[in-house]
């Protein structure tokens, strides 16, 4: 019966919150403040939008550690990209010439957060790309515009509020990324951004889940044939304990582009990431590794060629992580 009850809490509070935070996505979203759409090489485009995910993953940094049960708590990763960033150029070609505007990139990523007994959270994550390569905009622009090989990603500033009903677990989280990194080197944005999200998660002995679906509002940018502007972000990753310190398991990441597409191709822009990941588990302290591959949904068509699904930008071929964290109970 207790546990019943505690189900019957946990649905009416998630009932409360929920239509909330989408009645502000939606105002975001197709009430977005008058701008005109810039170019690239005047905003600059995150090549790693998706490296804040679901506990435990190398992507989350801040929201992955605050959702934990420690009263504090910081983390590490380390990923190589394989090709993050590509994109279509119109050629003569009839699919176009697809050029890999960066090829590779090693990622280095840093959060700390604090819990409070009241339920509230608040954290603050940086990073940079320490090292990448790729062709950068010359053949996009047409003008010789070398990469740089480092480049700082955009701090982010994280308060949440938890709450717990026996294994389960609920979240809505704020987020607010500072536009200090570098646009040139496409690891940071020359304006602002904010994010909302609910998470939802499951703790057992053996087996451990969660979801995370939140929006992200950003100005709208182009991308070669492309327009990139806010997204939606739903994740959902399962960890398996295999013995005494070791859990492995999955997780799906998939981030839809809300931004109208221009042209005639009526592209549909779904980066989407499948990860494998392998953790050893101590009491105060979590060492992962995990591959991962970039999924080929997004669609891309016109009035005379058949639909064709492709990588959308952003989505790595595949990557590599490592991550270190520790927590103070």
């Amino acid at each position: 019966m207790s546990e019943y009850c505690a189900g019957l809490g946990y649905l009416r509070s998630f009932g409360r919150v929920l239509p909330w935070w989408l009645a502000i996505a939606v105002v975001l979203c197709f009430n977005p403040p008058p701008c005109r759409a810039e170019t690239l090489s005047e905003s600059g485009l995150e090549t790693v939008p998706y490296r804040l995910s679901i506990t435990p993953s190398q992507f989350l940094t801040v929201r992955g550690i605050a959702r934990s049960t420690a009263r504090a708590a910081t983390q590490g990763s380390l990923s190589y990209l394989d090709r993050p960033l590509s994109v279509v150029i119109p050629s003569a070609e009839p699919n176009g010439t697809r050029s890999h505007v960066v090829t590779g990139a090693l990622v280095l990523e840093m959060a700390v957060a604090r819990l409070w007994a009241s339920g509230f959270d608040a954290g603050f994550g940086l990073g940079a790309h320490v090292y990448q390569f790729g062709e950068g905009w010359s053949a996009v622009s047409g003008q010789r515009e070398q990469l740089p090989s480092f480049g700082g990603l955009d701090p982010l500033l994280e308060v949440g509020y938890r709450k717990l009903w026996g294994r389960t677990g609920l979240r809505a989280l704020g987020a607010f990324y500072v536009p200090l990194g570098s646009p040139r080197a496409l690891s940071g944005e020359k304006r602002p951004r904010g994010e909302i999200g609910l998470l939802v998660n499951q703790l057992w002995s053996r087996v451990e889940w969660g979801v995370e679906l939140s929006f992200l509002y950003r100005p709208v940018i182009e991308v070669s044939e492309f327009a990139w502007g806010s997204q939606l972000k739903l994740a959902v990753a399962g960890r398996f304990r295999i013995i005494e310190r070791l859990w492995a398991g999955p997780e799906f990441l998939f981030r839809p582009q809300l931004a109208r597409q221009p042209g005639a191709h009526h592209a549909v822009l779904l980066p989407s990431v499948l990860l494998a990941a392998l953790a050893y588990r101590t009491e105060h302290a979590q060492l992962m590794a995990s591959y991962g591959v970039g999924l080929p949904l997004s669609r891309v068509s016109d009035e005379i060629s058949k639909p064709r699904y492709v990588r959308a930008p952003t989505s790595p071929i595949q990557q590599l992580s490592l991550s270190l964290q520790f927590m103070l109970k």
